[in-house]
């Protein structure tokens, strides 16, 4: 079940290579270079930590039976790969197996960015104006208002990011947010965050709990996580031709929204070298 033997992933696979080395080896990675670049850097990632969130929520809820009162769904395949995910992803106990250690990965990755004294109120204003509005009248909020208070900008290319993610989810049909899901998130993670570990180390920066999501995320979606939405696409799309001309479009679009996400990262933190430099 857990086998990696779909001929139909691993043709897209191959041919997304040239994308997916594009956005693994980007030079963001052996950038940065002290706790001040890493609270750049954090302070927009946050915000693909969270719309990973939506996205596995998306899934679940169109795949699985949320309402109440229940009914069965018709594929328990399906119920079991998202709710397999969804357990490590919104309730980690980080390997423990002690309920009273779990957590979800973006209360994890918060906790890192107050170990490091990264800027969380962009994130945390997107989240207050959610309880109160739509996705994206929060979004174009956190815009408007980050025009007259500079503690909540953060690069145009994380807000366009977001945006990507969440109309697939809103717009996109299941196996399209599932290949959003693979190709985007689950497949590529271990090895951009590896680099970003192997960076840290080097240059000794220390953000002991942000080390922490990272291994963690190397370790679950290098080993089941991946498996498991491999899995999950495989049974959505079977034998549909028409469905996987869809995926392989969907997951062009996902990388090259997560290599635009890293390019601006990487512009803010030039930006930010280059205005010490004139101090």
């Amino acid at each position: 079940m857990m086998s990696r033997n779909c001929p139909k992933i691993e043709t897209i696979r191959n041919r997304l290579n040239p994308f997916q080395i594009k956005m693994v080896n980007h030079p963001l990675f052996s950038t940065i270079k002290d706790q001040t670049e890493t609270r750049i850097f954090m302070k927009n990632h946050i915000f693909a930590v969270w719309d990973f969130m939506s996205l596995l929520k998306c899934l679940q809820a169109e795949l699985t039976s949320l309402k109440f009162p229940w009914v069965p769904k018709k594929n328990p395949k399906l119920i079991y790969f998202i709710n397999s995910i969804v357990l490590g992803e919104e309730s980690d106990d980080l390997g423990t197996h002690h309920p009273e250690k779990a957590i979800s990965h973006f209360e994890l990755y918060k906790k890192a960015m107050h170990e490091v004294g990264s800027n969380q109120q962009p994130i945390d204003f997107l989240i207050e104006n959610l309880q109160r509005y739509n996705w994206k009248t929060s979004l174009s909020n956190l815009e408007n208002e980050a025009k007259n208070r500079k503690e909540l900008i953060v690069s145009k290319n994380t807000i366009e990011f977001v945006n990507n993610t969440l109309n697939i989810c809103e717009n996109g049909k299941v196996h399209e947010v599932a290949a959003c899901f693979l190709f985007g998130r689950e497949d590529p993670i271990p090895k951009m965050f590896q680099k970003l570990v192997d960076n840290f180390e080097k240059k000794d920066i220390k953000c002991e709990n942000f080390k922490l999501y990272l291994i963690r995320h190397i370790e679950v979606d290098g080993d089941s996580h991946s498996k498991l939405a491999e899995c999950m696409l495989k049974e959505l799309c079977e034998e549909d031709e028409q469905k996987w001309v869809e995926v392989e479009s969907v997951a062009v679009k996902s990388i090259q929204s997560r290599i635009n996400l890293w390019d601006g990262i990487l512009e803010e933190i030039n930006a930010k070298r280059i205005s010490l430099d004139n101090i």
